[in-house]
């Protein structure tokens, strides 16, 4: 079929420079799994947690090129029509927007001979993006195509679950995991009511998920003050065992919140209060930690060292940085929450390449074409360590402002933690005595 060709000719150079994209975003990215990706026809399905971003970091990082099916409107965009097309995106029309709702479905068609040709087609089963960590109902398209693509191949068609992990999608740079589940082998016969209860089981087992809302709050709470220090402790040096550790918190509130369901709302009630402090005061979990105090202290004053080259990254990108974010999202009030990654993709990539050129263009003028050139060559790495260097100067300012200010609250909160970590440590053990 000529599209798939079309979709997959592009696919390495546009892999390339999407990964360098994404790297801005999710600098700290894993993927696990990796060997139960089979050869053949194969049809990704996975949770849809971030919008655009979604595909776009599947089909950077996948091993297989990835086609996609995504909704028409997305493609109204210039730009992300042109991107979404490089890729070999499907684009889609749902009932509301004009696709026929009787007789054979055209793009289940069109999906499922891209299968059976040996395409790699990636599916979001719940059929739109959402905040909630828990997956909405499951659309039966995704084993129309399978067996449609057997039928089609007359050889079974493995249906690959995929989990895609974001713990803070709000902030910039952030960490991802992408959790790639056992394959479900998939005939010409499938029973469609059968296969998508394991399908839905096998994604929801590596899903964070908690019952209800404030629950949702205690997990939330919990990342913001206690993981990173946790995932220390244990060993958890990566995302993909941070998620597992994010999966062992998530069970562990579903089991007392029914074994000791007061005790755990006080606690709930102790660690967001705590957080909401953190956040109120602009600074970090880590500002309370004594043990790391003096280390950090130190780090940062060495880092005073690099200021001239901060100045520099400020000039040099600050300017579309901070337009972009502004873009993002006033977008994202308007699209809602979970576009605004894709938002700020988007403005970015328009943005920081015609800032850059324009100063190029200014210093080719001023000084010749060498520092044009090497501005642009050192523009990406530069830009990366300014925004990490602004983020620290920004920690440290707001924590001394507390340290001069209002010692005594510091030293609340420096209680308050402990205390909390006790009981952490208390649930730890009841679990490990459980198990035992």
């Amino acid at each position: 079929m000529s599209s798939t060709a079309g979709g997959t000719r592009l696919h390495r150079p546009i892999r390339r420079l999407a990964r360098l994209l994404l790297h801005s975003f999710y600098p700290d990215l894993s993927i696990t799994g990796l060997g139960r990706v089979p050869d053949g026809p194969l049809v990704v399905a996975a949770n849809h947690p971030n919008s655009i971003i979604d595909p776009l970091l599947l089909s950077a990082w996948f091993p297989r090129p990835i086609r996609w099916l995504a909704k028409a409107p997305l493609f109204e965009h210039p730009l992300a029509a042109k991107m979404l097309s490089s890729f070999g995106v499907i684009p889609v029309r749902r009932r509301h927007e004009g696709r026929e709702s009787r007789g054979t479905n055209p793009a289940i068609e069109t999906a499922a001979e891209a299968v059976a040709e040996g395409t790699v087609l990636g599916i979001f089963p719940e059929g739109l993006t959402h905040l909630e960590p828990r997956l909405k109902r499951l659309r039966k398209g995704v084993a129309h195509v399978a067996r449609r693509a057997a039928e089609l191949s007359g050889e079974p068609v493995q249906v690959l679950p995929v989990v895609l992990h974001f713990p803070d999608r709000a902030r910039f740079r952030s960490e991802a995991a992408i959790v790639i589940g056992e394959p479900i082998a998939v005939d010409a016969e499938l029973e469609s009511d059968a296969f998508m209860s394991v399908l839905e089981e096998r994604l929801s087992e590596q899903l964070v998920a908690v019952d209800d809302g404030e629950h949702e709050e205690l997990l939330t709470a919990f990342r913001v003050i206690e993981r990173s220090e946790l995932a220390d402790r244990i060993g958890a040096d990566d995302p993909g065992e941070r998620h597992a550790l994010d999966l062992a918190v998530a069970r562990a509130i579903r089991r007392f919140s029914k074994e000791e369901p007061e005790r755990l709302d006080d606690f709930r009630q102790r660690l967001v209060a705590l957080a909401e402090q953190l956040d109120l005061q602009g600074i970090s979990a880590a500002s309370l930690d004594l043990r790391t105090s003096h280390r950090r202290i130190t780090g940062r004053a060495l880092s005073l060292l690099g200021l001239p080259v901060l100045l520099l990254g400020l000039l040099q990108s600050g300017p579309p940085y901070w337009l972009a974010g502004r873009r993002a999202r006033r977008r994202a009030l308007v699209t809602g929450a979970p576009s605004q990654a894709w938002h700020a993709l988007l403005s970015g990539t328009l943005l920081f390449p015609l800032y850059w050129g324009l100063l190029a263009l200014g210093l080719h003028a001023w000084l010749g074409p060498v520092p044009a050139v090497l501005s642009l060559l050192v523009a990406p790495f530069l830009g990366l360590i300014t925004r990490r260097g602004v983020l620290a100067l920004r920690s440290w300012r707001r924590e001394w402002r507390l340290r001069l200010r209002h010692p005594r609250h510091l030293q609340q909160m420096r209680a308050e933690r402990a205390s909390l970590r006790e009981e952490i440590e208390r649930w730890r053990g009841m679990m490990e005595d459980a198990a035992g």
